[in-house]
């Protein structure tokens, strides 16, 4: 490895070494204020939406897969 690759590494590594412990102190600042109520309040949302926008179809879809499975049998 060239000297310019190895120079690199080395800056590269030294910036993790200061992130890294900035970066878990954020993520425990982070995961102190979590809360669960609110976060699954948002999923609900979102999954609602979605449920909106693609409802389910009104049936499993198994017997369309039974079909298959006897098709490829024959």
């Amino acid at each position: 490895m060239d000297e310019k690759r190895m120079k690199a590494l080395r800056e590269w590594v030294q910036q993790w070494e200061k992130t890294g412990p900035e970066l878990n102190r954020i993520r425990k600042l982070e995961a102190g204020n979590f809360d669960p109520a609110q976060t699954i309040d948002c999923f609900n949302d979102a999954f609602e939406s979605a449920l909106a926008m693609f409802p389910p179809d009104p049936d499993s879809g198994l017997v369309e897969q039974q079909r298959l499975y006897s098709r490829l049998r024959s």
